[in-house]
C-alpha cells in the first residue's frame, strides 16, 4: 500500500518518539485523513519486529473496519468482541472495548503495543484507568489516534498522553488536495436557542426544530438539486424517521437508519445513488466511511467542535466526479458558544457567528469565508481599539478653566491669587489637576481651591459617584 507523504511522516514521528522513550503518544489526523491506515501500518511494522499488538475500538463497526484494513495490509487479526474470541497465538488482536470493560483479564496476556482508536474518549478518567489496567507495569507502548482534539479536550488528553507525536490540520489536507473543498450555506431559517449547560438534550433540540421541520425539508430539497448523496443528522430517531418521510413527500428518495436495524441494503442503495437522502440520529458520526457523500446537513445544535467535525467529516473524502461538499446549516441564534461551520478553521466564536450570517442564503467556500471574516473582524477590532485609545487620550488631556468649572457647579471663587491670602497647597493643586481643572497662570488661593474641590465632591456624592 502506498502511503501519502503526511502518513509516512506520522509513522516516522511515532517511531522517533518510541526511540526517545515516550510511552504514550497521540496521533491527530482529521476525519478522512486515513488514520486507520496509519495505525494499522504502525501495527504491521511492530508485528514484523516480533511484537504483539492490541487495537481497541469502542464500536462494532470500528472493530470490523480496523480488521478489514489489517487484512488489506497482509495481516490476519484475531477479534475479541461479544461472542468472538481471539486465539492466544494471534499477534494482532482487535478488541471491542465493551468486551473488555468488565473483563479486563479476558485476553489473559500482555501486549507490547496498545493502539486506541477514537482516542478523544480517553479524556474521561474511567478511560485512563481502563487503559492503565491493560498494562499495570507500564511496559506497554500506547498509541492513541483521534481526529477531534479541540481546545479543552486537548488539554484533558495531554493529562495522560505524553505528547502529540504528529498532527495535520483539516486546512492542510484540503490545501494539499487530499480532502475536498467545503462549500457552506446557512438556510434562511433561524432558531432561537435557550441557554443550557453542556450539550443540549436531544429532546429539547427536537422540540425546537419540530415546528419548522417540514419547511426545513422543503428548503433542504431546494438547496441540494445539484447534490448526489446527502446525509442528515437529527436529534432523535423518531425525528429522523419523520424527516425522511417529509423529504419523500417533496419528491426525492430518502431513508432512515439507526443502530437498532440492519442497515446493509439501505447503505448499498445509498452508495449506488438509488437513495439520495440518508437520515440518522448520531449513528453515523464515527467509523462510517462513505466517500460519495457530497452534502452534510446537521439539524441539531452542537456545542462540541469535536462532534461537529466528526459530522462534517462524513462528506470531506474524495470521490470520482465529486467537486466539493456542501455543508447546509441552520443559523442558530444564541449568545452561547455553539459549533458553526467556521469553527472547523477558527476558535473565535464571534468569527464563526459572523461567517454564518454571511453565508445565509448563499454558497461560499468555507476556508475563504473564514479568512475573509477573520480579516474583517481583525480590522473592526483594531478600529474599535483605536477609537477607545483616542477617547482615553482625549479624556486624559481634557481640561476645563476654573471659571467655567465654577459656573457649571454654581460656586464663586476668585480667578487668581488674592493678596494677603494663603496659596493652594501642592496636594490641592494635584487634586484640581486630577479633576481636569486648569490652574490659572498666577495660581489659586487656598480658599478658592477648597471651594472648587468641595463643589466637585458634593456633585459626586449627589450622583452616587
Amino acid at each position: 500500500m502506498i502511503l501519502r507523504p503526511y502518513q509516512d511522516a506520522a509513522l516516522d514521528a511515532l517511531a522517533d518518539g518510541q526511540r526517545r522513550l515516550f510511552s504514550r503518544q497521540l496521533l491527530i489526523l482529521p476525519t478522512g485523513g486515513g488514520k486507520t491506515v496509519v495505525f494499522m501500518e504502525y501495527a504491521r511494522r511492530a508485528i514484523a519486529a516480533g511484537k504483539s499488538v492490541l487495537v481497541l475500538a469502542h464500536r462494532e463497526d470500528l472493530v470490523f473496519q480496523a480488521a478489514d484494513k489489517a487484512r488489506a495490509l497482509g495481516m490476519n487479526p484475531g477479534i475479541e468482541m461479544a461472542g468472538m474470541e481471539a486465539s492466544p497465538s494471534d499477534r494482532l488482536v482487535i478488541a471491542s472495548i465493551a468486551s473488555l470493560w468488565g473483563q479486563r483479564n479476558r485476553l489473559h496476556r500482555k501486549f507490547d503495543l496498545i493502539i486506541t482508536d477514537e482516542a478523544h474518549h480517553s479524556a474521561a478518567p474511567k478511560w485512563k484507568h481502563f487503559l492503565e489496567s491493560l498494562s499495570p507495569d507500564f511496559t506497554s507502548h500506547y498509541v492513541g489516534v483521534t481526529a477531534t482534539p479541540f481546545r479543552q479536550d486537548r488539554q484533558k488528553l495531554l493529562d495522560w498522553w505524553d505528547r502529540v507525536a504528529f498532527e495535520i490540520s483539516l486546512t492542510d489536507l484540503i490545501s494539499q488536495g487530499y480532502l475536498c473543498d467545503i462549500i457552506v450555506s446557512c438556510l434562511p431559517l433561524s432558531v432561537q436557542l435557550p441557554a443550557v449547560k453542556g450539550e443540549m438534550p436531544p429532546e429539547q433540540a427536537d422540540a425546537l426544530i419540530t415546528p419548522i421541520l417540514r419547511e426545513i425539508a422543503r428548503q433542504v430539497v431546494a438547496a441540494t438539486t445539484d447534490r448526489r448523496s446527502v446525509v442528515v443528522f437529527l436529534p432523535l430517531i423518531e425525528t429522523s424517521k419523520r424527516f425522511a418521510g417529509m423529504l419523500e413527500e417533496c419528491g426525492v428518495t430518502a431513508a432512515h437508519v439507526d443502530g437498532t436495524m440492519e442497515r446493509g441494503e439501505i447503505m448499498k442503495d445509498f452508495r449506488a445513488g438509488r437513495i439520495k437522502f440518508l437520515c440518522n440520529a448520531a449513528v453515523l458520526t464515527e467509523g462510517w466511511d462513505e466517500p460519495c457523500v457530497d452534502c452534510v446537513v446537521p439539524l441539531r445544535p452542537i456545542k462540541s467542535t469535536s462532534l461537529y467535525q466528526q459530522i462534517v467529516g462524513r462528506g470531506t473524502r474524495l470521490f470520482g466526479g465529486k467537486q466539493d461538499m456542501l455543508l447546509l446549516d441552520l443559523l442558530w441564534q444564541t449568545k452561547q458558544h455553539y459549533a458553526r461551520p467556521a469553527a472547523l478553521f477558527s476558535d473565535d466564536p464571534e468569527l464563526a457567528y459572523q461567517a454564518a450570517k454571511s453565508a445565509q442564503g448563499k454558497r461560499l467556500n468555507l476556508q475563504e469565508l473564514t479568512g475573509a471574516t477573520a480579516q474583517a473582524l481583525r480590522i473592526a477590532r483594531e478600529m474599535a481599539l483605536a477609537r477607545k485609545v483616542k477617547a482615553e487620550e482625549r479624556r486624559k488631556n481634557y481640561t476645563v478653566s476654573l471659571s467655567a468649572f465654577c459656573a457649571q457647579h454654581k460656586v464663586a471663587v476668585a480667578a487668581g491669587p488674592v493678596p494677603g491670602t494663603a496659596m493652594a497647597t501642592e496636594k490641592q493643586l494635584a487634586m484640581l489637576r486630577r479633576f481636569h481643572i486648569e490652574i490659572p497662570p498666577g495660581g489659586i488661593s487656598r480658599a478658592a481651591a477648597t471651594t472648587a474641590i468641595g463643589a466637585k465632591f458634593s456633585r459626586n456624592k449627589r450622583y452616587g459617584r
